[in-house]
């Protein structure tokens, strides 16, 4: 079992800072604990900001990032507004919807690239961490509240058991979150590029037009809010925005809806996938704003039946919780636990 030590630093100014390390050779951390640090989740579409303070998120806002040029300008803006009420923030937490590496990070379904030191910069701070968006969302699963999930299927999770996560927005999110022994973990990864399974023919005809088209049949390219363009185009020729697309299912459309149950199954395989692929006894978590907008569209019977149809750990797959996340802002509480607890993993 790993082991961890905290030092614990109290400055001349009251300011606390942790130092995080590893009995066992993990890389030491140094995470400063700021009275008022700026948490952030930047997906494609969206950023969700706030205020992490000892009491808890406060001033949440949530900004379309097609009105900014840059991560940077939008954070500015922010933390320009809140100075009355906070004072000058003096450090950064990111969840970010790409590949975090080197400190570094390029959306992958928004033209923005950044570093830490980019961030700290324009913000005006000595600290900023980037960590993987779904990163934060994994941290979050232990600490969301019975009111921000529902329930499909399955059993009670099993105690520190892994659980998973994943999410269709503008792209596809995976995560985890593993006890080590002490606390929680998150592992990041970039699960929603892995190649699209097929379990029937009419899947398979969704896959060849995929590959036809991007010569990568990813998940991501059938489980977004693109994806889904790219199905009801695979079935009726036509392409239609995400948004309208769930206007017309809701109106009964029957190529529409016809998307949205591929959709729905689809996603059922590559939730079961991950579910054994992990162990996840723990439960499996999904969210995503596709999921959240389109919620009435699932049958959760037929969903269920395609998460559970694994052959012979059927019986397995069964005893696992599958949860859709219905919060606003799940990640934040992620991030606000790395704050709380100055567990920020290195990349």
């Amino acid at each position: 079992m790993k082991s961890f030590v905290v030092l614990v630093v109290i400055g001349d100014n009251d300011s606390i800072a942790f130092s995080l390390f590893s009995v066992e050779g993990l890389p030491v951390l140094n995470v400063p604990l700021s009275t008022y640090t700026l948490l952030a989740d930047v997906g494609g579409t969206h950023t969700r900001c706030a205020v992490a303070i000892e009491r808890g998120v406060d001033q949440i806002e949530v900004f379309n990032n097609a009105d900014f040029d840059l991560l940077q300008t939008l954070l500015q803006g922010y933390v320009t507004r809140h100075a009355s009420d906070y004072g000058a923030v003096d450090a950064v937490i990111l969840g970010v919807a790409g590949l975090v590496k080197d400190d570094r990070v390029q959306l992958l379904n928004r033209d923005w690239g950044f570093s830490a030191s980019d961030i700290s910069a324009a913000v005006g701070v000595q600290y900023t961490r980037l960590v993987n968006d779904f990163e934060a969302l994994a941290y979050s699963l232990p600490d969301l509240p019975d009111d921000q999930l529902s329930q499909c299927g399955g059993v009670l999770p099993l105690p520190h058991a892994t659980k998973v996560v994943l999410g269709a927005g503008t792209g596809l999110g995976v995560s985890c979150a593993v006890w080590s022994g002490a606390h929680w973990l998150a592992v990041p990864g970039e699960g929603g590029h892995v190649s699209l399974a097929a379990c029937n023919e009419r899947e398979g005809e969704l896959c060849r037009y995929l590959r036809k088209r991007f010569n990568h049949a990813s998940a991501e390219r059938a489980l977004s809010g693109s994806g889904l363009s790219n199905i009801y185009h695979f079935i009726s020729g036509e392409f239609i925005e995400p948004a309208k697309l769930s206007a017309l299912a809701y109106s009964g459309d029957v190529q529409a809806r016809e998307a949205f149950d591929l959709f729905f199954a689809l996603l059922g395989n590559v939730a079961s996938n991950l579910a054994l692929t992990l162990g996840a006894s723990g439960g499996v978590y999904i969210g995503g704003g596709v999921i959240k907008k389109n919620r009435g569209l699932v049958d959760e019977a037929k969903f269920r039946r395609r998460f559970d149809d694994k052959g012979r750990y059927k019986t397995f797959l069964q005893s696992i919780p599958v949860y859709w996340i219905t919060g606003e802002t799940p990640a934040l509480t992620g991030l606000y636990h790395l704050y709380q607890n100055a567990q920020v993993a290195a990349p």
